[in-house]
């Protein structure tokens, strides 16, 4: 019953194939509740998490410098549910106020802006989960940041992030959305053929700042997620370059 649920879901929202999406060109990394690909990025949602499994995309260069200054209206870029998703397995944006969490967005919005549309995709409630204002959110955005920064050095990446749940203990808001343990995000420069992936404690406890000290290896991620990236690689490549940790930015 639930793969047909899906299918359904991929007719509804203009998936008639995933093969048609350019940013699950690396395959599909987890069969989630919900699939949804849009104009920036693509999001595996989980119902019982209320959270992405994953989102994925790809970026380049081109991109970065093609939006147009009149099109930066705020009101176009601000956090909403998303009606594709039933209400009661979203966070609800107005619940963040005075909170010790922030909207935390898997899909950078500094890096998707290709138009208007991509980027106010990425303020949908679906793609994101709540992070830790002390400490793991402004790691975080530090992270966003460098990426928009890698684009100046190599002109296309693949990007994958997500939430791992190693274990729950806390929820947020009337609706219960699961807080991950930690959050990830893995990038892949096809070119160079090189991948670099991170893993952040989701806490206000973070001592060390530094982006390097938080460099894992991509089999870990996938180990700890049960998540596949890269799996539209040759194996010989993947096992290369998920073996050990390996930093692109440095």
């Amino acid at each position: 019953m639930k793969r047909i649920f899906i299918t359904l879901v991929l007719t509804f929202t203009g998936v008639s194939s995933v093969f048609a999406c350019s940013h699950l060109a690396m395959g599909i990394p987890k069969s989630s509740d919900h699939l949804f690909c849009g104009k920036g990025f693509a999001v595996g949602y989980n119902y019982q998490n209320r959270a992405p499994d994953w989102v994925s995309y790809q970026v380049n260069v081109k991109q970065i410098s093609s939006t147009k200054p009149n099109e930066e209206s705020p009101t176009k870029f601000q956090f909403r549910t998303n009606r594709n998703i039933p209400l009661d397995y979203q966070a609800n944006p107005e619940e963040f106020e005075n909170t010790q969490w922030q909207i935390g967005q898997f899909a950078n919005p500094d890096a998707i802006n290709s138009s208007t549309l991509a980027k106010a995709q990425t303020f949908a409630m679906f793609g994101t989960v709540p992070i830790h204002s002390e400490g793991a959110f402004s790691l975080w955005q530090k992270l966003s940041q460098t990426e928009v920064k890698l684009l100046d050095k190599y002109s296309t990446l693949h990007v994958f992030s997500g939430g791992l749940y190693q274990y729950i203990d806390d929820y947020f808001g009337s609706n219960s959305v699961a807080i991950p343990s930690h959050l990830w995000k893995v990038f892949y420069e096809p070119n160079s053929k090189i991948a670099s992936a991170y893993l952040i404690p989701n806490n206000g406890n973070i001592v060390n700042d530094n982006l390097p000290h938080y460099l894992v290896s991509v089999a870990e991620i996938e180990e700890k997620t049960g998540i596949n990236l890269l799996k539209r690689l040759d194996e010989t490549l993947q096992d290369k370059l998920e073996s050990k940790p390996t930093s692109l930015f440095y």
